[in-house]
């Protein structure tokens, strides 16, 4: 196997594995999130309130930290694939279509909302005091 195309895996199996992550600590995200409701309403003890919130705490870091190691190799997987899906050890391969069909379903789609919560939050500073 040529390095293009080890290199080209290598990436794309990043991007996959990284895309499983997030959902699944968005996943966990929600079950802290409604589990601390659900004990917030049983008046339970205030203790174990303050752990759980740890633990949802723990999880938004978390999930913070794989959606910036998402969005890294969503963008190394877009740069490497227009720089080589023309090379001769690429074309017409399995792992260039699963490549292209990763970019194309997940990764394009993932920045584009990146780029959607930028503007938001753009949109959300710019008071007018007048």
């Amino acid at each position: 196997m040529s390095k293009v195309l080890k290199d080209l895996k290598i990436k794309t199996g990043s991007a996959v594995r990284l895309g499983k992550e997030l959902k699944f600590y968005e996943k966990e995200k929600q079950a802290f999130a409604d589990k601390l409701k659900n004990m917030e309403e049983n008046k339970e003890e205030q203790l174990n309130i303050n752990k759980q919130r740890e633990f949802l705490d723990e999880t938004e870091a978390t999930l913070q930290n794989v959606k910036s190691r998402l969005e890294d190799a969503y963008t190394a997987l877009d740069t490497y694939l227009q720089q080589n899906a023309a090379h001769a050890d690429v074309v017409g391969t399995e792992e260039l279509e699963k490549a292209q069909q990763v970019w194309k379903e997940e990764g394009e789609p993932f920045l584009n909302s990146l780029k959607g919560d930028e503007a938001k939050a753009d949109d959300s500073d710019d008071c007018d005091f007048s």
